[in-house]
C-alpha cells in the first residue's frame, strides 16, 4: 500500500504543469494513503488480543474490546476480493444501532475486524468461534 500510493504521489508531480488541481488533489489523496500504510506499520498500531472475556482489536492505535456474551455469531463476508471476519450482534447489544444497519446491507454481518492478522478469514472465524465457546462456558 505505502510503495502503490507513493507511485502515485509521483505520478501526480509528472501532471502538476498540466493540470496543477487534479494534480495537487491527488498528491494529497495519495499522500495521505502513504502516511496511513506507514501508520499501520509501526509496532502495536495493529493487533487481535482474544482473552477469556472478550477480544481486542486494534487499528491505528485505536482499540476497541468487544465481550463474548455480546456477539451472537461469527462469520465471513466478502467486500470485493478480500475476505473477512464480522459478527452480528446478541440481541440488545449492539452499540452502533445505525452502522450495524449499513453494514448489514453491504456485507450481512454487523461490524468486522479491520484484518485478518496473518491468517486466512476461515481459520480466524474458527479461532475466535473456539474461544468464543470457551469464554461462554
Amino acid at each position: 500500500m505505502v510503495l502503490g500510493a507513493s507511485a502515485f504521489v509521483a505520478c501526480s508531480a509528472l501532471g502538476v504543469r498540466d493540470e496543477p488541481y487534479v494534480a495537487y488533489a491527488s498528491a494529497a489523496f495519495f499522500g495521505l494513503c502513504a502516511l496511513i500504510g506507514l501508520v499501520n506499520l509501526l509496532p502495536g498500531s495493529s493487533y487481535l488480543e482474544i482473552r477469556s472475556d472478550c477480544f481486542v482489536f486494534c487499528s491505528m492505535f485505536r482499540s476497541r474490546t468487544v465481550k463474548w456474551e455480546h456477539v451472537q455469531e461469527f462469520s465471513t463476508y466478502r467486500i470485493g476480493r478480500t475476505e473477512r471476519v464480522g459478527w452480528k450482534y446478541a440481541y440488545g447489544h449492539g452499540h452502533f444501532k445505525r452502522l450495524s444497519q449499513i453494514n448489514n446491507s453491504l456485507a450481512g454481518v454487523d461490524a468486522g475486524l479491520p484484518d485478518n492478522y496473518g491468517l486466512k478469514a476461515p481459520e480466524l472465524k474458527l479461532a475466535l468461534d473456539a474461544a468464543r465457546t470457551r469464554g461462554q462456558t
